[in-house]
């Protein structure tokens, strides 16, 4: 009986860092899977997981100690989550970024993520992260790092530190460095379009250099995307590799 109760805590614990951990995922949410279907996939693998872990399980005496663990280990997995989900919030920026750049804003899409209109370029490049996401197993990756995580924090208890506010912000930082990087040729297209462009209107004010400049703007940004596309490629390939390394960095 006190097995069977110590099976019930630690898959209810597990499960709630799986859970608040593939909230924060794209991929695994509530908007791309039905709610029981996620529910079906987070106690499957929590229950492949659990009985390693029981014996790691700290004692509870009482309630209120199994809700201020439950609350721990919801940090974490949100902690988790962060790391993946920077992955995800490269390829909108960038998006947002280029998009801006090339003068394509007004071309709107449906963005499943949000559930509203968002910017083509960016849900090209979301479904693009998507799917090296998946190409690379970095999915594969990211619950192994899951598992790793309990060697290196194990259940929530003293482990969410001043830290792992200063890792957030590291890793946020790396997201604008890496989207930046990404969105700069766009950047430079933008730069020379506009400054031949204003040029242009002093030499010949009549031309209409505004609406002519829209079409060269988004043809310019359309030839880069398609010589940089191996180049963002690589970017978000490197980026999807390192998720694991990300998610145990996150948490010191």
């Amino acid at each position: 009986m006190n097995l069977d109760l110590t099976f019930i805590l630690t898959l209810f614990l597990v499960s709630i860092r799986i859970g608040a951990m593939t909230y924060m995922i794209p991929l695994f949410s509530v908007r791309f899977m039905p709610g029981q279907i996620s529910i079906i996939f987070i106690l499957l693998v929590a229950a492949m997981i659990t009985p390693p872990l029981m014996p790691f399980l700290p004692a509870v005496n009482s309630v209120w100690g199994i809700f201020f663990l439950a609350i721990g280990e919801c940090l974490v997995g949100l902690l988790l989550g962060i790391a993946v989900r920077s992955f995800f919030a490269i390829t909108e920026l960038a998006g947002h970024m280029i998009s801006t750049e090339i003068g394509l804003m007004m071309a709107q899409q449906f963005d499943p993520e949000s559930g509203a209109q968002s910017q083509l370029v960016t849900v090209l490049l979301f479904y693009l992260g998507g799917l090296l996401f998946l190409m690379t197993g970095a999915h594969h990756l990211v619950f192994n790092g899951l598992v790793r995580s309990y060697g290196a924090v194990g259940f929530a208890k003293e482990s969410l530190m001043i830290g792992s506010v200063s890792s957030v912000v590291s890793v946020l930082s790396e997201v604008f460095v890496v989207s930046v990087s990404i969105a700069a040729p766009f950047i430079a297209v933008n730069f020379l379009v506009t400054l031949s462009f204003g040029v242009l209107g002093k030499v010949a004010p009549r031309i209409n250099v505004m609406i002519i400049s829209f079409s060269f703007r988004i043809l310019g940004g359309l030839v880069v995307l398609l010589i940089t596309a191996n180049l963002i490629f690589n970017f978000l390939m490197q980026y999807a590799e390192e998720t694991p390394r990300t998610m145990l960095q996150i948490l010191h």
